[in-house]
């Protein structure tokens, strides 16, 4: 199949969760890989082998949106405008 990019995006680590190595299918289903990270102030994106990223969009327990403040915005607009993100 040539029509289908498969984009592997894990949430970040947190102390109970399962090794994130231990979850990666591997490099032959895999085509992206990107981190779900919230907006925790992480700097996943300056990782050169991390191809995309995601962020929750949305205030629930805490407003996780990239414009909640000028320094989540600020950030987010320096990690995406590296040459590798298209």
């Amino acid at each position: 199949m040539t029509n289908v990019t498969w984009v592997w995006s894990p949430n970040v680590a947190y102390p109970s969760s399962v090794p994130i190595s231990r979850l990666f299918p591997g490099d032959a289903y895999v085509d992206w890989t990107g981190f779900d990270g919230y907006n925790l102030g992480h700097h996943h994106a300056a990782r050169p082998e991390v191809r995309g990223f995601l962020g929750f969009n949305h205030a629930k327990e805490a407003d996780w949106r990239v414009q909640s403040s000028d320094a989540s915005r600020i950030a987010y607009a320096n990690a995406v405008a590296a040459s590798r993100y298209v």
